[in-house]
Parts: C-alpha cells; structure tokens; sequence
C-alpha cells in the first residue's frame, strides 16, 4: 500500500527535529565532552587584535587517551612549508599546464 504524500513530507521533518534535539540535549547536557578548546598549550607568536598565530609544543607522551582509547604519539614531526613564500597570481593572472 503506498504512503500518503502527507506521510512522505512528514519523515524528513521529523528526522530533522531528532537530529535537534539530539543536537541541544548534548550541547546543554554533555558541554564539557563538545568544548575542548585551549587545551593544549601554546605560544602566540602573532596577535594582531583579530587574530593569532599559535605555535604548538611538541607532546612529550609516547601516548594519549583519546575517547577511552590509548593512541600512540608519532615520533617523527610531520612535513612543514618551506620558509620562502609561494608566488601568488594576481586575479587576471591564469594557471597554465
């Protein structure tokens, strides 16, 4: 038997109130677990009033609890930019293969 078109309308609107009120129980009942901000310290190299560059200190632990889990810390630093800066293109300016 096929569902009414009012039905059919009816299904995504309820997910989407589920999917909000999941949303605000977590964000007023779980805050603590969602905010994991300024956390890890760091040195603001920059601050120019909007923004800041931050400069992260490398984890001194072989490992890390992260949602009940124990992850291993990579010993080896990840790759950086290199310290001479990229040549921008202008707006008119076109990539060419």
């Amino acid at each position: 038997m096929p569902a009414s078109a009012t039905a059919v309308r009816k299904r995504p609107l309820m997910r989407r109130a589920r999917h909000v009120v999941r949303n605000a129980r977590d964000r007023f009942l779980r805050t603590e677990t969602l905010v994991l901000a300024n956390q890890t310290a760091f040195d603001v190299v920059h601050d120019n009033g909007l923004v800041q560059l931050r400069h992260y200190h490398p984890l001194t632990e072989s490992s890390v609890l992260m949602d009940g889990h124990v992850m291993p810390v990579a010993a080896q630093r990840a790759a950086t930019a290199s310290s001479t800066p990229a040549k921008t293109r202008g707006p008119r300016e076109r990539r060419r293969p």
